[in-house]
């Protein structure tokens, strides 16, 4: 089964990745992306981010950031069960 994983981000990544939030989602807890995949052992927090539209699939971004404009990222095989990705 396919994990979805979402990368929430901090208010300075906000700020900062003003021109990538095309990509992003948006709810009551701020902006967010959906990730194919993430990697977090390197010197930046890399996101696999998925271009697509409405659940259509799309080309896919590498987007390297500071672990400082993450505020956390959950993966789960059940995506109800990240109830912040309810809008």
């Amino acid at each position: 089964m396919k994990k979805t994983i979402a990368v929430q981000l901090s208010d300075e990544g906000v700020r900062q990745l003003q021109p990538f939030l095309v990509y992003a989602k948006k709810n009551t807890l701020g902006q967010y992306f959906r990730c194919e995949e993430v990697d977090v052992t390197g010197p930046f927090f890399t996101m696999m981010i998925s271009t697509g539209v409405d659940g259509e699939k799309g080309g896919v971004i590498s987007l390297n950031v500071p672990h400082a404009f993450v505020r956390w990222y959950v993966e789960t095989e059940h995506e109800a069960a990240i109830g912040f990705l309810r809008s």
